[in-house]
């Protein structure tokens, strides 16, 4: 890929990335503003009219940030690793790192702590065996037949 394209793909990624602290901003009321204009000019005219009411919209629209925020990093790393030809294990469990931390805090100060506690399982089926196969440790390649 061309400096040009690869430059366009990285900003892309960290457009994606902003996108994802916008909307995961969006649980919180004190901070929202940025992810009620984003709906406000979705949902066009533009007068104001979206508001981010409710406990379990906020958590959903927080949640969708920390998705969006764990999608971002996964390309950046998968963007990366085909340029450098890495392995991709490290980055993508940085990648899960990032959505489980953000989506884990939106979900406790939002009043829904049961998912955190099942983001954890799933954070925890990925990281048994990238533990177990010993793919993070290994500074080389590590193939896809480990696990």
């Amino acid at each position: 890929m061309s400096g040009f394209w690869r430059s366009w793909v990285n900003v892309w990624c960290w457009a994606t990335l902003l996108f994802g602290v916008v909307l995961a901003l969006g649980a919180h009321p004190a901070v929202n503003g940025p992810a009620r204009a984003y709906y406000d000019l979705i949902f066009f005219p533009v007068d104001g009219s979206p508001e981010l009411d409710g406990q379990a919209l906020r958590l959903t629209v927080g949640v969708l940030g920390a998705v969006m925020i764990g999608w971002a990093v996964t390309i950046m790393a998968a963007v990366r690793a085909a340029h450098e030809g890495a392995a991709l294990w490290r980055p993508l469990t940085l990648a899960m790192g990032v959505w489980y931390g953000v989506d884990s805090a939106i979900s406790i100060a939002g009043g829904a702590p049961m998912n955190a506690v099942s983001n954890t399982v799933f954070f925890a089926a990925w990281l048994t065996p990238m533990l177990a196969t010993g793919v993070l440790r290994s500074a080389s390649k590590a193939p896809m037949e480990a696990i």
